[in-house]
């Protein structure tokens, strides 16, 4: 199965499997594929004039262990980009820890699973190969095929010497900007004790307990200084970004979502939580007993 694009951007994508589980999702995966790899070679003409990709999914298996599924694709892709030879591998070992049937909260039922996963797998009558778990759905699955995918692109990138967009320039700057804003606040923070403090009429008499509390302070409003930033960020972005850009992309998988709109909402929602808290805890700061 193969979908070709006429040049002079083509890119075909073929099942040569070596294993696999289900046909039916590797046809799903060639789809995927050929439809992202030709919408990022599109999205920027001044760096791809040409291309003639062959990329063959080589490994696309699912094992579940006890409680642990474990996600394997592998991809092999070769030809040309401006005429330039290329060739690379991009692969994911993505596992995750899953209790069968939502059992997690349960620590009974959750030992009784385990128990019977492992009499199964020392059973020489059973074929752990065949236990295989298949489901589009599942954040493991998302997860292995997005870091496939990611890598392809990255390396594709890489072979034209594709700079970053000023979207994941600015990006890269919230990012950066979170971490030094965090730190400052846990400086100040811990400067200011001993006067907030005294303003509290000597709440810590003693030097241990004034330094606990400082710690605790600092480490409180950093994180919220932190998170406020990123939320921001999210806000601030456009469109395009979470469209065309790789970092864009990764940002709404780390965020657990493919709809910006959610993305933003969630972003303002947890912006409204977290100066609500700061405000609260500021108060009981200067005015708590």
């Amino acid at each position: 199965m193969a979908y070709v694009m006429d040049s002079p951007l083509q890119v075909t994508v073929i099942d040569c499997v070596d294993e696999v589980d289900e046909q039916s999702f590797v046809e799903s995966m060639i789809k995927h594929l050929h439809a992202k790899v030709l919408e990022h070679l599109k999205q920027t003409p001044e760096y791809f004039k040409s291309a003639d990709l062959d990329i063959k999914i080589t490994k696309c298996t699912a094992r579940h262990f006890p409680n642990e599924i474990r996600w394997n694709i592998y991809t092999e892709t070769t030809g040309t980009i401006n005429n330039s030879s290329i060739e690379f591998t991009a692969f994911t070992t993505g596992k995750d820890m899953v209790f069968r049937e939502g059992l997690s909260n349960n620590i009974v039922s959750v030992t009784a699973s385990l128990a019977s996963d492992i009499k199964n797998l020392m059973s020489s009558e059973y074929d752990y190969e065949q236990d295989f778990v298949h489901n589009a759905s599942h954040r493991c699955v998302k997860n292995a095929i997005f870091d496939v995918t990611h890598q392809i692109l990255v390396s594709i990138d890489e072979q034209v010497d594709r700079q970053p967009s000023t979207f994941s320039k600015r990006w890269k700057r919230i990012q950066t900007s979170r971490w030094i804003t965090a730190g400052l606040v846990a400086l100040v923070t811990l400067c200011t004790t001993p006067w907030l403090n005294q303003a509290r009429r000597n709440i810590s008499e003693t030097r241990e307990e004034l330094f606990e509390m400082g710690i605790i302070n600092a480490v409180f409003f950093s994180v919220a200084a932190f998170f406020l930033i990123h939320c921001w960020g999210y806000l601030i972005m456009p469109p395009q970004f979470y469209q065309t850009e790789t970092a864009g992309k990764k940002a709404l998988k780390y965020a657990g979502t493919s709809s910006i709109i959610v993305l933003k909402m969630v972003a303002l929602a947890l912006i409204g939580v977290i100066l609500f808290t700061l405000t609260f805890y500021a108060d009981l700061l200067l005015n708590g007993e």
